[in-house]
């Protein structure tokens, strides 16, 4: 069974990236700044509809997350897709637009703040992701939105982790548990991971 965001990733056949996003921020903070939102909305609600409207949404997610104990984060996700021809960058324009469609998600075509979004994409620039690009939501509903799938099998396991070689840039798809086992390399799953910082 393929994931829901699917459609984004290994089912849209052009040069892509689908960047996910999950910012765990102090929960408690954030659901004490919804509920300080929420009192200044009642109060504008007499001057207009809409802030009446708001505060029903925001009282809405408040209520889920106390009666449910959810943890309030923030979450952001992109395609960035590519093509050296601009005729065709119009047809991959179209194609992921409507793939996040059948998501039943409404795409927002960014031309603005693109170089920051692909900044923060890089591997340990995530803390440079422009805070006003993302949304709150639950864990439970964002992970919703990521994708497993991948082409990339450097071992013959079907179980994996996804690992970069780092002079190459290449991603690997390994199994660093249960295949070292049954060649003989190793006898425990004890692991030692020594990386660099960033």
């Amino acid at each position: 069974r393929l994931s829901f965001a699917s459609p984004v990733g290994l089912l849209l056949s052009c040069n892509h990236i689908y960047n996910q996003y999950v910012i765990i921020d102090n929960s408690e903070e954030n659901l004490q700044k919804f509920e300080k939102s929420a009192r200044n909305m009642q109060s504008l609600s007499r001057y207009s509809r809409s802030n009446s409207i708001n505060r029903e949404w925001i009282d809405q997610y408040l209520n889920e997350a106390h009666s449910y104990g959810l943890t309030s984060v923030r979450a952001h996700f992109n395609v960035m897709a590519w093509s050296d021809d601009a005729e065709e960058l119009k047809h991959i324009k179209n194609d992921v637009g409507s793939q996040l469609a059948s998501m039943e998600c409404v795409p927002r075509h960014n031309t603005i703040d693109c170089p920051t979004l692909y900044w923060a994409a890089m591997p340990g620039n995530a803390a440079d992701f422009p805070a006003e690009e993302s949304f709150h939501t639950f864990i439970e509903q964002a992970v919703c939105l990521f994708t497993e799938e991948t082409n990339y099998r450097s071992s013959l396991s079907p179980f994996g982790i996804k690992m970069v070689d780092r002079l190459t840039g290449k991603p690997l798809h390994l199994d660093i548990s249960d295949l070292p086992m049954k060649r003989g390399i190793t006898t425990n799953r004890n692991k030692f991971v020594l990386g660099p910082s960033g």
